[in-house]
C-alpha cells in the first residue's frame, strides 16, 4: 500500500525496531532504527539506517548524564550535572563550554547562562533572567544586556490575558502598546487572540484568532481573519477551520472554507485506524494505521485514491 511504516517492540514495550517510509527502498540490512535499552529501561543506544550511532549514558537516578557525539571515537560528547533536587544546573559541551541554570526555591528557572558568558571560577556569569508570580507563572525575561524580552500578565484564575514578546516590546512607546490580549469563557477555553502588529493612521492594527466550543469543550470552528483589524473589529474574510466529532468526542473530519478536508476513523479503543486528506479535485491521501494487542503502533501505511464515477477507490 505505497510507503509503509513498521514498529517492533521488546517484552517491555519499548521500541527496538522501526522503519520509516523514506527508507524502504534501500538493502534489509540498512533501512532500520535500532534501539537498546538498560535495566531501567533508559534508551542508551540508537543506530540510524545509515550506521550512525547515538549513545547515551544515565546516572542511578535515570537522569541523563552524558549523549556521545556520533562521530566522536573516544567518547566525547555532552554532559549533564544535576542538583540535589534533579534539576539540570550545568550542561558541559564537547568544546569546553558550559550552559548554567539557577532555580528558585519551587523549581522555576530563574537564570539560564550560556557558554560564552559563562565564568568557571564563580560558577556564574551575565545571563538570561525569568520572574514569577505567586502561582508560578512566567510574567517576564530579561536577556544579559538588561533588555526585556517578554512581559505577560495572568487573571484570577492564571489564564494569560496579557502578553509581549520583544519585537512588541520594542516597537511599544507611549500611547502606543503593541501586545497580544487573550479573552476566555467561564472554563477557560480561548475565545479570542488579538496581536498587535502594525500601525496604520497612528492607530495599532491587529491580527486575530477565534474560536468556538461545543458542550464538551472541543473546538469545532477557529476563524483566522485574513484582514488586520482595530482593537475591536471583527469584520472581513476569514479562513475558516471546522471540525466535527464523534459521541466519544473523536475527531472525525476537518475542513475549511477553501476546500480541505480531512477525514478520521478508530478502532474500539480509540486509536486512529485510517486518515484521508483530500489532495485536489481528484485524488485524496490515505493513511492507514496498525497497533498489536497493546495499542502500540506497527504499520504505517498510505497511497493516493483516484476518483472514479463519482467514487473513491478504496
Amino acid at each position: 500500500m505505497g510507503n509503509s511504516y513498521t514498529a517492533e517492540f521488546d517484552l517491555m514495550g519499548n521500541l527496538r525496531r522501526e522503519c520509516s517510509p523514506k527508507e524502504n527502498a534501500s538493502e534489509e540490512q540498512s533501512r532500520y532504527w535500532r534501539y537498546a535499552y538498560d535495566g531501567m529501561d533508559n534508551p542508551i543506544h540508537t543506530e540510524s539506517p545509515l550506521g550512525v550511532v547515538y549513545d547515551k549514558e544515565y546516572d542511578g537516578e535515570s537522569r541523563l548524564t552524558k549523549e556521545v557525539h556520533p562521530e566522536a571515537k573516544n567518547g566525547e560528547g555532552t554532559a549533564y550535572d544535576y542538583d540535589a533536587d534533579g534539576r539540570k544546573i550545568r550542561t558541559h559541551y564537547p568544546d569546553g563550554g558550559v550552559e548554567r541554570s539557577f532555580y528558585d526555591a519551587e523549581g522555576n528557572l530563574i537564570k539560564k547562562v550560556t557558554p560564552n558568558h559563562y565564568d568557571p571560577s564563580t560558577d556564574d556569569g551575565p545571563g538570561t533572567t525569568y520572574t514569577y508570580d505567586a502561582g508560578n507563572r512566567r510574567t517576564s525575561v530579561t536577556n544579559e544586556a538588561g533588555d526585556l524580552l517578554e512581559v505577560s500578565r495572568y487573571d484570577a484564575k492564571g489564564r494569560c490575558v496579557y502578553h509581549q514578546d520583544a519585537g512588541q516590546l520594542e516597537a511599544s512607546r507611549k500611547g502606543m502598546v503593541y501586545a497580544t490580549t487573550y479573552r476566555y469563557d467561564l472554563v477557560g477555553n480561548k475565545l479570542e487572540e488579538r496581536k498587535a502588529v502594525s500601525e496604520k493612521d497612528g492607530a495599532i492594527q491587529y491580527s486575530l484568532r477565534c474560536w468556538t466550543y461545543d458542550v464538551h469543550n472541543n473546538i469545532t470552528e477557529e476563524k483566522t481573519w485574513l484582514t488586520l483589524q482595530s482593537e475591536t473589529s471583527a469584520s472581513g474574510l476569514t479562513r475558516t477551520i471546522c471540525n466535527t466529532y464523534d459521541k466519544q468526542n473523536r475527531l472525525i473530519r476537518v475542513t475549511d472554507n477553501l476546500g480541505a478536508e480531512v477525514k478520521y476513523t478508530y478502532n474500539s479503543i480509540g486509536k486512529r485506524t485510517s486518515e484521508e486528506r483530500k489532495v485536489n479535485a481528484e485524488e485524496t491521501q490515505l493513511i492507514k494505521y496498525l497497533y498489536d494487542e497493546t495499542g502500540r503502533l506497527t504499520d504505517r501505511a498510505e497511497k493516493l485514491n483516484q476518483k472514479r464515477k463519482g467514487t473513491w477507490w478504496a
